[in-house]
C-alpha cells in the first residue's frame, strides 16, 4: 500500500488528514462497474459498499474524483477533474479542488473552491480560486459519472482564451468577441447552466493595469435570443473589428450619430453604439444597406427591451436617430408596441400592451396635421384623365400611324403628338399635390422621345408600332406614379387622423391595417386580435 495512491491535495490540511488515514488504514481496488458504456473503477477505503476517501474513476467520460466522500458515495471534499472538448476538437480539461454538496432532492452536486481550464498541452484557459460550480445527475447513483459541471451564481475569473465553451454547448462559457489578446477578467452571473444579464470583461495589461473593454448581455428566456448581444466599452477602441474572416460592406452614417464597433460575419451585422442611448447596442443588418452605404432599418437592444424600426432618411443625413415607417418594441420577448411612424411620430392605427394590462388597439392622431380627406371622386378622376389620354395616343396612331408612313405621314403623325403632350393638366391634376410635376416629367419624358426618334429611317409599320409600344410605356409608368402619390397622399391623411386607409372604398377607417393586423395575430392569436378589435370600435365610438 503507498500512501501516495490518493493524489495530491492543494489544501494541506486535508492532504495531510487523508494520508495519515490512507496510510492507517488499508485500501482496496474495487470495480463498481463494468459494462459496455465503461467501467467505474475506486481505489481507497470503503465503508460497505460505500467509498469514504480515495479515487474514483469513470472510463468512459474521462472523469475522476480524488479526496472525501459523503455517505451516499458522493464527492464531499477533494479534486475533481473532467474534460470535454472544444470547437476545435482539443480535449480540455476541468479541474475542481474544493468542496462538493450533494442534493439529493434536486439530483445536484454543488460545488464551491478554486477552478482551472487548461488544455492538451497544460496551458491555463481560465481560472479563479473562488468559483461556484453544479452538476445535474440524470439519477440519484453516485456510480454515475457526473455531467459536465457548469457554472452557477457569481464569477470572476480569469480567462486567457476568447472562446472556451464545449463543442456541444457553444454558450456554455462566456465568449470574448473583442478580438485582442489576453489575459481577460470576466465577471459575470451564471444561471442554469448558461450566462446571464450583465457581464463585464476588463483587459489585464503586463503592468497589472485593468480597463473594460466589452460587456455582454444575456437572457436566454427570450424567444431567438432577441436581447443577447455585446459591446465595446465607449472610448476603447479607434475602428470597426471583424468577427470573422470576411470582409465588411460599406457603411456610411454620420460620425457624430453613431459609432460603430464591429461587423459579425455570420449574422452579418454592423453593431454600434449612441451615446444618447447608454448600455444600448444598435444592429444594423447588412441587407438594409443600399448601395451609397445608407441603412434603411436599425434594431437597439437594451437589456430585455428591443426595438426596430424604419430610419427617417432625412433625419438620417442630419445626424438624427428617428423612426419613419414601421416601429416595434418588445419587452422581454413579449409586443409591447407596434405602429406606423412619421418623421418620429406614432401615427395611424397601432398596437399597446401596458405593463399591467392586456394589449389593445390604439389611436395615434397627429396634432397640426395638413391635407385633405381622401376623395373617391377624386381618385376616379384621375383615374378618367389618365385612361382617356391612353385612349387618346391610340386614336392618334390609329388614325395617322398605320402601316408604313411616307415623310408627309410620319410629319403629321410626329406634329399629332407633340401637340398631344402640349395638352394642360387637368384641374383634377392640379390639386393634387405634386401631381403637376409628375404630369410635366411625363410630357417631358414623352417628347424627348419624340425628338430622338429617327423619323427618316423608321416608318415602317413595325418601328411605328415600336414608338407606339413606348409610349404607352412612359404612360403607363406615369399612371401608376399617378396612383402612387395619390394613395400614399391620402394614406399619410388618415394616418395622421389616427386611422387606416382603406384603398378599397379610399377612405380612411378606425380599425387596424393590414400591417398591423398580421402583427397582431402573430404576437396574440386571431381570436384575441378580433376581440381587441371590437373593443377598440365600441370604445371610439
Amino acid at each position: 500500500m503507498k500512501c501516495s495512491s490518493l493524489g495530491v491535495f492543494r489544501n494541506s490540511f486535508l492532504a495531510s488528514v487523508l494520508l495519515v488515514s490512507a496510510c492507517a488504514l488499508p485500501t482496496q481496488e474495487r470495480v463498481l462497474f463494468d459494462g459496455d458504456a465503461g467501467s467505474v473503477v475506486f481505489e481507497g477505503r470503503m465503508n460497505g459498499d460505500m467509498p469514504r476517501e480515495g479515487k474514483l474513476v469513470f472510463s468512459a467520460s474521462h472523469s475522476e474524483f480524488s479526496g472525501r466522500f459523503d455517505d451516499a458515495g458522493f464527492p464531499k471534499e477533494g479534486v475533481l477533474t473532467q474534460v470535454y472538448s472544444d470547437r476545435f476538437g482539443e480535449p480540455l480539461t476541468l479541474t475542481l479542488d474544493g468542496r462538493f454538496r450533494y442534493n439529493a432532492s434536486e439530483r445536484q452536486l454543488r460545488f464551491r473552491g478554486a477552478f482551472v481550464l487548461s488544455d492538451s498541452k497544460q496551458r491555463v484557459l481560465a481560472e479563479s480560486h473562488k468559483s461556484q460550480w453544479v452538476s445535474q445527475y440524470p439519477a440519484a447513483v453516485f456510480r454515475i459519472s457526473p455531467p459536465l459541471f457548469a457554472m452557477e451564481g457569481k464569477q470572476q475569473y480569469r480567462q486567457y482564451r476568447r472562446d472556451i465553451s464545449p463543442a456541444n454547448a457553444p454558450r456554455r462559457l462566456l465568449s470574448i468577441y473583442r478580438p485582442v489578446s489576453g489575459p481577460f477578467i470576466v465577471k459575470a452571473n451564471y444561471q442554469d447552466g448558461l450566462p446571464r444579464g450583465v457581464a463585464q470583461i476588463r483587459r489585464e495589461l503586463s503592468s497589472g493595469q485593468r480597463y473594460v473593454i466589452e460587456r455582454q448581455y444575456f437572457n436566454y428566456q427570450l424567444p431567438d435570443q432577441r436581447s443577447h448581444y455585446f459591446y465595446f466599452e465607449p472610448g476603447s477602441f479607434e475602428r470597426v473589428s471583424i468577427i470573422g474572416g470576411c470582409e465588411a460592406p460599406n457603411l456610411t452614417v454620420p460620425q457624430q450619430l453613431i459609432n460603430v464597433y464591429a461587423y459579425d460575419c455570420d449574422s452579418g451585422n454592423f453593431y454600434a453604439l449612441n451615446e444618447s442611448l447608454p448600455a444600448s447596442v444598435l444592429s444594423i443588418a447588412s441587407s438594409q444597406i443600399d448601395n451609397s452605404g445608407r441603412f434603411h432599418k436599425v434594431r437597439i437592444m437594451h437589456h430585455g427591451n428591443t426595438s426596430e424600426f424604419e430610419v427617417d432618411a432625412e433625419a438620417l443625413l442630419q445626424g438624427v436617430l428617428r423612426p419613419h415607417g414601421l416601429y416595434l418594441d418588445w419587452h422581454y420577448g413579449q409586443l409591447r408596441a407596434a405602429h406606423h411612424a412619421q418623421h418620429g411620430q406614432a401615427v395611424g392605427v397601432g398596437i399597446e400592451q401596458l405593463s399591467a394590462g392586456e394589449p389593445r388597439f390604439i389611436s395615434h392622431r397627429l396634432e397640426g396635421s395638413e391635407g385633405s380627406a381622401p376623395s373617391e371622386s377624386q381618385h376616379a378622376a384621375l383615374n378618367g384623365i389618365t385612361a382617356n389620354a391612353a385612349e387618346r395616343l391610340e386614336q392618334i396612331f390609329k388614325a395617322k400611324g398605320a402601316g408604313s408612313l411616307n415623310t408627309r405621314r410620319a410629319e403629321a403623325l410626329k406634329s399629332a403628338l407633340v401637340k398631344a403632350y402640349q395638352q394642360p393638366a387637368a384641374d383634377a391634376v392640379k390639386q393634387l399635390p405634386g401631381a403637376l410635376s409628375l404630369y410635366q416629367r411625363w410630357q417631358q419624358d414623352s417628347n424627348a422621345l419624340l425628338s430622338r426618334w429617327p423619323w427618316a429611317s423608321r416608318r415602317s409599320a413595325k418601328d411605328i408600332s415600336t414608338l407606339r409600344r413606348a409610349l404607352l410605356a412612359k404612360h403607363q409608368h406615369y399612371s401608376e406614379q399617378l396612383e402612387a402619390l395619390h394613395a400614399e397622399q391620402a394614406l399619410r391623411f388618415c394616418r395622421s387622423q389616427g386611422e387606416s386607409f382603406d384603398a378599397l372604398r379610399w377612405q380612411c377607417r378606425l380599425q387596424a391595417d393590414v400591417t398591423i393586423a398580421q402583427i397582431c395575430q402573430q404576437a396574440y392569436g386571431i381570436n384575441r386580435c378580433d376581440a381587441m378589435q371590437a373593443e377598440f370600435g365600441a370604445n371610439s365610438q
